[in-house]
């Protein structure tokens, strides 16, 4: 399936950060999900207003996590592989947050992540340029519609606390 191997390379880059510019959000995020129940890799979804959600057969809700500065502290507590969909998370007057996303992709943490940018138009702080590769995928010949219906949550988990 040409799709999911598209999926695979993104998620195998050795980029951290990827800036994936598509007005088909939700067709991507139906692609990741599919991706993750495929390779069991944990795939999380985010967009203004929710909570970020783990996606999956059984999508789960993880309390606290609305906020861009709330995601950046879960990323940087888990203590294992994730990829991270997050959908017009940057804005270009928080530098705090590009700071952080900074860090994100140059550290040297022992389990890799990967975060994927999306939205119509993603801007980047000049930084973190030297950090991301960008996707575009503006035609509607690169994605099948989206054919699920929408993200559903199971439950909800806390966030882990720190130390965990």
């Amino acid at each position: 399936m040409k799709q999911m191997q598209q999926i695979a390379n993104i998620v195998n880059t050795a980029h951290r950060i990827v800036a994936l510019e598509t007005t088909r959000c939700d067709t991507v995020v139906f692609l990741f999900n599919q991706y993750c129940q495929q390779s069991q890799i944990p795939v999380f979804f985010w967009t203004q207003g929710q909570d970020l959600t783990r996606l999956g057969n059984h999508p789960v809700a993880i309390s606290a996590t609305q906020t861009p500065e709330a995601i950046i502290k879960f990323i940087h507590r888990l203590p294992y592989f994730g990829v991270f969909l997050l959908q017009d998370f940057l804005s270009p007057e928080n530098s705090d947050l590009n700071t952080e996303l900074q860090k994100l992709a140059s550290s040297q943490r022992a389990h890799a992540l990967k975060i994927i940018l999306l939205g119509a138009e993603v801007t980047l702080d000049e930084n973190l340029h030297a950090h991301t590769l960008i996707v575009e995928c503006h035609s509607d010949k690169q994605l099948p519609p989206a054919t699920a219906p929408p993200l559903a949550v199971g439950k909800r988990l806390h966030s882990p606390s720190p130390g965990r």
